[in-house]
């Protein structure tokens, strides 16, 4: 991640809790005739287990806390927060004079779409919707955990169904670091990687569709 992107995350990492410590709510407006949001578990193209369930956590408290409209299942919301965990990774980090690593730390990179559901149509491609498989005939249906395939490794949005019209896009990575000695020192950054992704990823989208059109830049 580069500096400029480390220090925005860090921005917005801040200016959430700024405000959660004030008790005030952002309440981002969602656009005219959308009334619900709701957000599906990510696609885990990770070696992570049950990554995808614990971004899902953080990123339900998001939208509860910041956006204002009732979360309710993804299978019946107007808006739906949906991606993939695309890598889990350590890096090094500090070490002591006779070489012995000293910290590290776990980075995460996730793609995020919000879309918005369009037509009655659009709601029964979501509800009959199966995971691309590069087997031919085989699918998998919304499951509890989405964790990564054999042969879906790097599918991409491209392959996957769209319902409804894309509002937002956005890769993003977000890494924390912690001391070798700190007890369960991995699993803590880990949480704030994922509690940072899940305020960064509905900042960003839901700014972007309460903007007016335009304000909002084209899609690359």
């Amino acid at each position: 991640m580069s500096r400029a992107a480390r220090w925005g995350a860090l921005g917005l990492a801040n200016l959430v809790l700024f405000l959660g410590g004030c008790g005030y709510n952002t309440g981002f407006e969602v656009p005219a005739g959308v009334e619900t949001v709701g957000v599906r578990v990510f696609w885990n193209d990770t070696q992570r287990r049950d990554l995808e369930l614990e971004l899902h956590r953080w990123v339900s408290d998001s939208v509860q806390r910041l956006v204002d409209a009732p979360l309710v299942s993804p299978e019946v919301a107007d808006l739906v927060l949906d991606g993939r965990l695309l890598d889990y990774s350590k890096r090094g980090g500090i070490r002591s004079p006779d070489n012995k690593q000293l910290e590290t730390g776990v980075r995460v990179v996730v793609e995020a779409r919000l879309w918005r559901r369009r037509t009655p149509q659009a709601q029964a491609l979501l509800d009959s919707e199966a995971k691309p498989d590069l087997e031919a005939g085989t699918t998998a249906q919304e499951p509890q955990s989405r964790s990564a395939d054999p042969g879906s490794r790097g599918v991409g949005f491209g392959a996957l169904p769209v319902p409804g019209e894309i509002l937002w896009r956005r890769n993003m990575s977000q890494e924390m670091g912690y001391r070798i000695a700190e007890t369960n020192g991995e699993a803590a950054a880990r949480e704030r990687v994922l509690r940072s992704l899940g305020d960064r990823i509905v900042l960003e989208a839901f700014s972007m569709a309460s903007a007016p059109p335009s304000e909002q830049p084209d899609e690359q």
